[in-house]
């Protein structure tokens, strides 16, 4: 929308959810061997006053201000309205769907990478409107390169084969507006979790913030959200109902309003379009919601022999970034055709989200059968960590094997745990890895310990530690 006077140069645009919010974007004059560029931002944002004080205000004779004249834009469309919309966003636009993707490298030459089913190049041009934000890092060039995804990503995930081709999927499908699976990376101590969170950051998303930090509360959240498109949160302890119905909301994609300021009841709607990382000893969800809207990756343990320091896997890491990139964007241009004709065998709840990550696995050099029993064999570990089938079987295991004498035992969950672990027979990789976590767990799995003919109950005013009582039902 053009307003007459002053600003007749800069296009004023609302926002698609909230037409309150207005947008400008305007050219920027070249300078020194700099071409001229168009710039978009919110219409509070300093580079947008930066430009009406360098270029519109020194051919004004009037006596006026920056204030001023963005007021009267507010002003005009708030009474009259906007017809021009836009959807703006972050880092990365398209779909595999749409047939294009557009990619904010956020350099010193302001370059995009552009996606069609053609093949990928550099552009100084874009069509979607990206928005700027002062956290947003600059990204590595990427190059045409031959090499595989999945072979560039080996050195540096410390997982076995299937996880390593679905974490693959996912962090290309991560550069895909839309629907996405939350990844949770779960592991020991010592495991690499919090590396491999950063990596996936700096793929998708280069920030300059080192990690983002979980807030305590809802609307902190929402704003976290609203204004980001990758989110990795390290170390995650269980998430309340309430953070994981917001999490549902943004991997999935939604719109949500919130009052703006606490001084008015005037509600604010937000877009959520969130790719997100959650990583952790045990991390899986309680909630149904969000753990079926995940995808798990388990690290395995490093031992001191095969550990490689931060530095090393850093000079891995940067030295195949550009081949990583170059890999991804050619395994999106491949998918572009790829899905026009896929035909899933099943489906899942992420139906959309799923068809992506086959097409890309697909893309990748992966069969879809292998896909496809990577990808359900995935949900079902997800469903087996979330009941603690393991843990009630290890409990029953143990209470019958002898170890026990009378109806029951009692002992600190420490040294029960160390005991049930010693005890259980099956995988014991399959149970928590610390007294805190299995306590954590049985806790919330006491009504099926019950059903086996076990009761448990836990008492914490001891001075040596939560006490644990086990002993068999009447």
């Amino acid at each position: 929308m053009k307003i007459e006077g002053y600003l007749e140069d800069i296009d004023f645009i609302s926002d698609i959810h909230d037409p309150t919010v207005i947008y400008a974007e305007f050219t920027v004059p070249s300078k020194d061997e700099r071409p001229p560029y168009k710039m978009f931002a919110h219409i509070d944002d300093d580079s947008l006053k930066a430009f009406i004080r360098r270029f519109i205000l020194p051919d004004i004779k009037e006596n006026v201000s920056v204030t001023e004249l963005l007021q009267e834009v507010k002003d005009e469309i708030l009474l009259w309205g906007n017809p021009d919309r836009v959807a703006p966003r972050y880092r990365t636009a398209g779909t595999l769907r749409h047939g294009w993707i557009e990619y904010d490298l956020n350099d010193f030459d302001r370059q995009y990478v552009k996606v069609n089913s053609k093949g990928w190049k550099i552009s100084s041009s874009h069509k979607a409107k990206f928005l700027k934000r002062n956290t947003l890092g600059s990204q590595a060039c990427p190059v045409h390169t031959d090499k595989n995804l999945i072979d560039l990503l080996k050195p540096l995930v410390n997982t076995d084969r299937d996880s390593l081709v679905l974490f693959s999927c996912w962090l290309a499908q991560a550069f895909c507006v839309g629907s996405h699976s939350a990844l949770l990376i779960m592991a020991e101590q010592g495991s690499g979790k919090s590396v491999l969170t950063k990596i996936a950051r700096r793929v998708v998303d280069p920030s300059n913030l080192k990690a983002d930090t979980m807030p305590t509360k809802k609307d902190d959240l929402f704003t976290l959200l609203s204004n980001s498109y990758f989110l990795a949160f390290d170390n995650t302890d269980e998430l309340s109902k309430e953070i994981s119905d917001i999490f549902c909301s943004a991997v999935t994609g939604a719109t949500m309003a919130k009052r703006k300021l606490y001084s008015t009841n005037e509600l604010g709607v937000f877009e959520l379009h969130n790719t997100l990382v959650l990583n952790g000893i045990d991390i899986l969800p309680s909630q149904s919601d969000l753990a079926s809207r995940c995808l798990l990756l388990k690290l395995k343990h490093i031992d001191e022999q095969t550990r490689k320091t931060e530095s090393e896997i850093e000079d891995i890491f940067v030295n195949s970034l550009p081949d990583i990139l170059g890999a991804i964007f050619n395994a999106l241009s491949d998918a572009m055709t790829i899905i026009k004709t896929l035909s899933p065998t099943r489906l899942p709840r992420m139906a959309e989200p799923y068809k992506e990550l086959l097409a890309i696995a697909i893309a990748l050099g992966v069969s879809q059968s292998e896909f496809e029993r990577i990808y359900f064999a995935n949900l079902a570990e997800i469903d087996k960590e979330r009941s603690g089938i393991a843990v009630v079987q290890a409990v029953v295991e143990f209470m019958t094997s002898g170890a026990v004498k009378g109806r029951g035992i009692e002992d600190t969950v420490k040294n029960l745990f160390m005991k049930i672990r010693a005890n259980y027979s099956g995988n014991r990789g399959d149970l928590p890895p610390n007294a805190a976590h299995f306590g954590r767990k049985l806790r919330r799995e006491r009504n099926a310990l019950e059903a086996a003919g076990y009761v448990a109950n836990f008492d914490d005013t001891f001075s040596d530690g939560t006490h644990l009582k086990i002993y068999k039902n009447k």
